[in-house]
């Protein structure tokens, strides 16, 4: 039988181990990321959070959004508008001394991180000593494109 984890407890609660996270999504819903993952990130000592995500799922999910909800937006989030859809599921916790790295299938929303059965890869690094360095080097060159 598969253990069923969520791919956010990875990051564990060690506040030394990172200081700044990158996510990118399709899909993404602001109160279950305010709610539920930025506590997640916080616990793992993540001061530093930026959000890419679709530019049209982006725009929905504002529409979506009652009169009640009061942003307490604590992180940057940027709409990447592409001719296609902006696809990629990257989870990237970045510290001194150690790295975090998932890729998989799941959007930052409940159903994506909660509910659904999605498939993550994931790779730590503790300073240079990692077979997956080259993964965290050319993920991050690709991260760094979004600007």
């Amino acid at each position: 039988m598969i253990d069923r984890l969520n791919i956010l407890e990875l990051f564990g609660a060690d506040k030394n181990k990172y200081h700044s996270c990158i996510i990118t999504c399709y899909s993404f819903d602001f109160i279950f990321f305010e709610q539920r993952v930025l506590p997640m990130l916080r616990r793992a000592g993540m001061i530093n959070i930026n959000v890419f995500v679709d530019a049209r799922m982006y725009q929905q999910q504002l529409s979506n959004l009652d009169g009640n909800y009061i942003a307490k937006q604590s992180y940057s989030i940027t709409p990447i508008k592409l001719n296609g859809a902006f696809h990629p599921k990257i989870l990237m916790g970045v510290g001194k001394n150690n790295g975090f790295l998932a890729i998989g299938s799941g959007n930052i929303t409940n159903s994506g991180l909660s509910s659904n059965d999605e498939v993550w890869g994931a790779f730590h690094t503790f300073k240079e000593e990692s077979n997956a360095l080259p993964l965290f080097k050319t993920t991050y060159e690709y991260l760094q494109k979004l600007k």
